[in-house]
């Protein structure tokens, strides 16, 4: 399938890139855990319910209850996704649609939560709808991610920047191109994946 033909390219840029030792989380909905376990085969993978799909009212972009994943992905922490079904946010109900601001609000709490974290460095598995309003909160732009695209962003003093990857690249947004290795401290650096 080609889902799986992406993420084995995606596992090569990864291990091109020689990320740091960090935590991965991905959006709850089996296709990001799916393509994180694949990237990322040697990493704690936490499933972080904040940057999960836009809710439409399709069942394609709801995730299935933690019990369900558990069976599919046993080595992927689903603590705060099992809170979310106790709290009954979790199950798909049609009548759960979000507009891109409650999007973009998700987005907003999720990088306080990151401002809190010991970690300088993650990396985010989620989808097109919450990396738009990522990329808005953080950078100003409402930018548009591919299907099993990766990109690297950098964030200091809460200003986003994208840093160019090199060969298998994408374009340099904000910074101008140079060793992404030489990065100043206090740097949070987000490498995303969309699914």
């Amino acid at each position: 399938p080609k889902g799986l033909q992406q993420a084995a390219h995606l596992r090569t840029m990864v291990e091109h890139r020689g990320l740091p030792d960090c935590p991965v989380y991905a959006s709850p909905l089996s296709r990001c855990l799916q393509m994180a376990s694949t990237v990322f085969p040697n990493r704690p993978i936490v499933a972080r319910e904040q940057i999960r799909e836009k809710r439409t009212g399709r069942p394609c972009d709801e995730r299935r209850e933690a019990a369900a994943l558990a069976d599919d992905f046993p080595s992927i922490d689903l603590t705060e996704v099992s809170a979310a079904d106790f709290a009954g946010l979790g199950a798909f109900r049609p009548e759960l649609q979000e507009e891109a601001e409650a999007v973009q609000l998700r987005a907003k709490q999720f990088v306080a939560k990151l401002e809190q974290e010991p970690h300088r460095t993650v990396v985010l598995v989620a989808h097109k709808a919450f990396f738009r309003e990522l990329s808005h909160v953080l950078c100003g732009v409402r930018d548009e991610m591919t299907p099993a695209e990766l990109r690297v962003i950098q964030v200091q003093d809460g200003v986003g920047r994208y840093v160019p990857m090199g060969p298998f690249g994408v374009e340099d947004l904000a910074v101008p191109a140079g060793d992404a290795s030489m990065w100043p401290t206090g740097v949070v650096d987000g490498t995303l994946v969309n699914c």
